[in-house]
């Protein structure tokens, strides 16, 4: 019998078969080094994940605790965890998991078999402390699977709960509630018919804000969620993170290292000093925060004093070279923060 293939090293006497893929040796001993080399690094991976529909929220989820993992980012592995397990406290939710305004269906009951379906009751016939309560409202704090499980149906139905069923019995037979339907009837079930559109509306939210996180992370830590990237990786990495708005809205922000963390406020819109000194607690050296006032200052000389609705040319050339991090040292992402703070946008 013919035997195919080369031999490996001349003190080797087995034959391997013949491969047409050749291993370059210098790259041996490094997964990552491999991963490099083909343009694939963990970051790529969450970038095509999250712009893309191949990979489900759940996948990119993983993927990113595992960046939380290896980056040691506890706000990123929070986020992570609520999205994947859902939210124990419904109302303390993500802006973009509502609350959303529904549309409440009851079914009424009366004497000699009557019934009525699908009558809308509005909030307003309900006492004005529970207009917007949990009756009305839709506050999504399920897990990411749940929501996307939803999300595959034209239309999901939720119920109200049987005590919800009694009190509104209750409360129309006593005047609290305004009645809908004839004094005889009794309502037997509401339910709220919820459109898939809120909760692609929720899975789109995430991929976003995971493509964002991980695109503002490939620019000053591309190595970030590497097994073998170095602590600085780290330290820019954390620093990124700590100023990422995963929850949407204007809050304060978490700066510093690994050891010490410092909550510092977000300057208000046009608070310049709050800016200056924001920047300032975050590292940013007394010379860079010299000639980002020099470059307010300039900017809105050319809008006639006031400050322009967005950052002006020399603010922005400012930013460029803040984000290289030669000037400043600090991350991007705690600079375009406070920025975007100031400017409100």
């Amino acid at each position: 019998m013919r035997r195919l293939g080369r031999p490996v090293d001349d003190h080797v006497r087995g034959w391997y078969p013949a491969s047409p893929f050749r291993i370059d040796r210098s790259m041996a001993g490094s997964w990552s080094t491999i991963r490099h080399a083909g343009g694939v690094t963990w970051l790529t991976e969450i970038i095509d994940a999250a712009s893309g529909d191949s990979s489900t929220v759940p996948t990119l989820l993983r993927k990113l605790k595992v960046l939380a993992a290896r980056t040691e980012t506890g706000r990123l592995a929070e986020w992570v965890r609520h999205e994947l397990e859902g939210y124990p406290d419904a109302s303390n939710l993500p802006s973009y998991r509502g609350p959303f305004d529904t549309m409440v269906l009851g079914h009424f009951v009366g004497s000699f078999n009557t019934e009525a379906k699908n009558v809308p009751i509005p909030p307003m016939t309900f006492p004005e402390d529970m207009r917007a309560g949990a009756l009305f409202t839709l506050r999504l704090g399920h897990s990411i699977a749940e929501i996307e499980d939803m999300a595959a149906h034209k239309t999901t139905q939720l119920a109200w709960p049987a005590d919800a069923v009694a009190y509104y019995n209750y409360g129309a037979e006593h005047g609290h509630i305004h009645r809908v339907v004839r004094a005889d009837m009794a309502l037997v079930q509401a339910i709220r018919p919820i459109s898939r559109q809120v909760f692609v509306g929720v899975l789109d939210a995430v991929r976003t804000r995971a493509l964002d996180l991980a695109l503002e992370l490939e620019q000053v830590a591309p190595d970030a969620g590497e097994p073998e990237a170095p602590s600085s990786t780290r330290d820019q990495a954390r620093q990124v993170v700590n100023t990422y708005n995963f929850y949407g809205g204007t809050s304060n922000v978490a700066i510093g290292s690994s050891q010490v963390t410092q909550t510092v406020e977000l300057p208000k819109p046009g608070d310049e000093d709050a800016l200056l000194r924001y920047l300032g607690a975050a590292g940013v050296q007394p010379g860079d925060l010299v000639q980002l006032q020099e470059a307010l200052v300039a900017d809105r000389d050319e809008t006639g004093g006031i400050n322009p609705p967005q950052p002006g040319s020399r603010v922005r050339a400012w930013m460029a070279r803040a984000a290289t991090g030669v000037t400043t040292g600090v991350a991007s992402g705690v600079i375009v923060a406070a920025i975007k703070a100031f400017f409100g946008v």
